[in-house]
C-alpha cells in the first residue's frame, strides 16, 4: 500500500512517524510513505485544492493524508474545508484527514529524551518543563513550547547558541525520529479521531 502525506509546510512531514506507528499497528500487509513536497509541484500554493489538483498527478497513491493544524478552529471546520477542497479538485482516492490540535508541534512534545537527543545532550538535567500529553492539547503555542524546549536541553550559549537556533528545523524533526511509541498521544482527542479514522480507511481499503 502506498500513501502520500498533504502538509501544510515542510516542518510538518514529520508526521510521517506517527502514521507509520499507526500503520504498523493497523496495516497487515507492506506499506511504503511519502511527503507531498509543495516545491515540487508546479505552483506551491497552500490553497489545498490547488494543491491537490497537482498531488494527484505528481505523488499519486492508495491513500492520501491530508493535514491542517486546528489552531483556533473546531477541527469539524477544518474536516469541512478538507473535504471541500477534495470536492473541487476531483479527488476520489481514500483521505484521511491529520488535524493536530492546536499545531503538529503538540504530538512531539510527551517524549523528553527525545527533545534531548535532537539537542545532543541525551544526558541533560537542565529543567524542560513539558507538559504531559493530554496537557500538550490545550497549549496555545506547541511550537514555541517544542523550540523552547530545545533550545534549553541544547545548554549551549553565545555564537554556539546562535548556531543552534539556526538548526530548528532539523531538530525539530530529529525529535519526530527518535520516538519509536506513539501510544502516549491517544490521550490526545485529535489523535485518537486520527487512530480511528486511519483504521477504518485501512479496513475498507482491504490492507
Amino acid at each position: 500500500m502506498q500513501y502520500t502525506l498533504v502538509t501544510e509546510g515542510g516542518s510538518d512531514r514529520a508526521l510521517l512517524r506517527p502514521l507509520d506507528w499507526l500503520l504498523t499497528i493497523h496495516c497487515r500487509g507492506p506499506f511504503v510513505g511519502q511527503w507531498a513536497n509543495p516545491y515540487a509541484l508546479d505552483d506551491s500554493s497552500r490553497d489545498l485544492y490547488v494543491r491537490m489538483s497537482q498531488v494527484q498527478r505528481y505523488f499519486p497513491a492508495d491513500l492520501y493524508f491530508v493535514h491542517r493544524d486546528a489552531d483556533a478552529s473546531n477541527p469539524a471546520d477544518r474536516r469541512r474545508e478538507i473535504g471541500h477542497a477534495l470536492a473541487r479538485s476531483g479527488c476520489a482516492i481514500p483521505t484521511v484527514c491529520v488535524i493536530p490540535m492546536r499545531m503538529t508541534e503538540a504530538w512531539f512534545l510527551f517524549r523528553e529524551s527525545a527533545i534531548r537527543r535532537a539537542a545532543d545532550r541525551k544526558h541533560g538535567t537542565t529543567r524542560l518543563n513539558l507538559p504531559d500529553a493530554a496537557g500538550a492539547q490545550r497549549i496555545a503555542n506547541p511550537k514555541k513550547i517544542l523550540e523552547d524546549a530545545l533550545i534549553s536541553a541544547c545548554e549551549l550559549h553565545g555564537r554556539r547558541l546562535s548556531q543552534f537556533r539556526a538548526e530548528l528545523g532539523r531538530r525539530k524533526a530529529l525529535v519526530a525520529s527518535n520516538i519509536d511509541d506513539f501510544s502516549p498521544l491517544r490521550r490526545h482527542d485529535s489523535f485518537r479521531e486520527l487512530e480511528a479514522d486511519l483504521k477504518a480507511a485501512v479496513t475498507a481499503g482491504g490492507w
